[in-house]
């Protein structure tokens, strides 16, 4: 069911013998009204005739893009919509000074609009 539309779920589960509660908008990375979640959670075991709560995504989180090994700059570019913060770290290779040497959270990780990102930045020192 996650990723599908309401519609669609609803009309699986009911001819499923189940009924359908809409429980509303869930934060979520998938499109705005498709399927997030449900409860009792997919692929669990359930007699026909139970509720099913079936939560659609507002799509409000995103998945941190990787910025490592990139500039401040491109790497604040990347984080548009994030509340950035930096971090020196006293680098003692050359090659590494301005570079964004880790973050948090990582990438990959959800996040929404204004989360803070913390990038470690190698300086000299």
């Amino acid at each position: 069911m996650r990723g599908q539309s309401l519609a669609k779920a609803q009309a699986a589960l009911e001819s499923a013998g189940f009924t359908v509660v809409d429980g509303g908008a869930t934060a979520s990375e998938l499109p705005s009204g498709t399927v997030a979640r449900s409860a009792p959670a997919g692929g669990t075991t359930a007699s026909p005739d139970s509720t099913v709560t079936v939560y659609t995504s507002d799509a409000t989180l995103k998945l941190l893009p990787d910025v490592i090994g990139l500039s401040e700059s491109v790497a604040r570019a990347r984080l548009t919509g994030y509340s950035v913060v930096t971090v020196a770290e006293i680098m003692t290779d050359p090659e590494q000074v301005g570079k964004v040497n880790a973050m948090t959270p990582r990438s990959g990780s959800l996040a929404r609009a204004g989360d803070t990102v913390t990038l470690t930045v190698g300086a000299l020192g």
